[in-house]
């Protein structure tokens, strides 16, 4: 009896181990997700105010592409 009480113990403690590991598992998957929506937002605006830079460098001032618009 004892030995399928251990056994048993055993099991489930192996189980438990499964589901924690799988849980740390997703906890990792949804942080690296969340840190790529970040960097891609962040290149994003990068990209966006090379442009500006890039037009205010055209116009000759923010002044001349202020009026411009």
């Amino acid at each position: 009896m004892s030995e399928l009480l251990i056994s048993l113990l055993a099991t489930l403690v192996g189980v438990l181990l499964d589901r924690i590991a799988t849980w740390q598992k997703a906890r990792r998957s949804d942080a690296n997700r969340l840190d790529l929506a970040r960097l891609q937002r962040r290149l994003e605006v990068d990209r966006i105010n090379r442009a500006i830079d890039k037009d205010i460098a055209d116009e000759g001032s923010l002044d001349a592409l202020i009026d411009r618009l």
